[in-house]
């Protein structure tokens, strides 16, 4: 192949994975700004539920971007070679502030969407955030005791002695 040729191919090829990068960044962003619905809501609910996330996400950015900053100087202050634990105990007052002024902010987006739902409307989101916290373990401990249960089944399967301290007694 001749110089030119293999120039004209190379810029060819730079510019599709360039356009390639640029359209796939838009897809994710609009993919990430359409509504998503909850399935066990009525889905005009679901919708507004969805559309308010969205608009309550980008009115908290900065406060997502504070937490994202405290969390960076964390990890600065780990990495270093000396440990300072002043500077350890300031850099987690500071992701604690930015996770309370977030957590402040996203109970205020739930009240004003609270306010604008009818009680039916308000019950059935009540139930499904409880089912959801029950799928992440909710601070019951059901799910932590059908855990220990699913590798006890596993562990016999395989013919496994227990780890110590596996006989610790039940959460309360």
């Amino acid at each position: 192949m001749n110089r030119n040729l293999k120039i004209a191919f190379t810029l060819s090829l730079l510019l599709n994975v360039f356009f390639l990068g640029v359209g796939a960044s838009w897809g994710f962003r609009e993919f990430m700004e359409r509504p998503v619905p909850v399935h066990s809501l009525n889905p005009e609910l679901s919708h507004d539920i969805a559309k308010s996330m969205i608009k309550a996400r980008r009115e908290h950015e900065s406060l997502h971007q504070d937490l994202k900053t405290a969390r960076q100087a964390m990890n600065r202050v780990l990495a270093q070679r000396n440990f300072n634990e002043d500077e350890f105990r300031k850099a987690a007052q500071k992701i604690d502030e930015a996770q309370q002024a977030l957590y402040k902010a996203r109970t205020e987006s739930m009240l004003k969407m609270a306010r604008d739902m009818t009680p039916e409307d308000r019950q059935q989101m009540a139930k499904r955030m409880q089912e959801m916290s029950e799928r992440r373990g909710g601070g019951q401990g059901e799910n932590l005791e059908k855990l220990r249960e699913r590798l006890k089944e596993r562990r016999a399967a395989r013919r496994e002695p227990p780890p110590a301290g596996e006989n610790m007694p039940p959460p309360e």
